[in-house]
Order: C-alpha cells, then sequence, then structure tokens
C-alpha cells in the first residue's frame, strides 16, 4: 500500500470476557515485540 507492505492481525473473541483475559494475559506485549523483530528482519532484507 503506497510502496509500503502492510501486515493486519485479527484476532477474535466470541464474547468480551474472553477478549479482557486474552489483553490482561499480556499478548499485547508480546505481540508488539514480535512485531519490532519482524520489521528489522523485513528492513534487514530489502538492503541486500
Amino acid at each position: 500500500m503506497d510502496g509500503r507492505t502492510t501486515l493486519s492481525i485479527l484476532t477474535l473473541a466470541p464474547g468480551r470476557e474472553l477478549r479482557d483475559a486474552i489483553l490482561a494475559s499480556g499478548m499485547e506485549v508480546g505481540m508488539q515485540e514480535q512485531l519490532r523483530v519482524l520489521e528489522e528482519i523485513a528492513i534487514s532484507l530489502g538492503t541486500e
């Protein structure tokens, strides 16, 4: 999109209780870290 790669991730939960449990589990923080690593890898591949 506009010369950039876009990644969309959708997590579906059957209800608010499970959604809140997923968010409280720390998954969001771990996912942010993994996306940062993925971005670094993508950048390094683009410079070769």
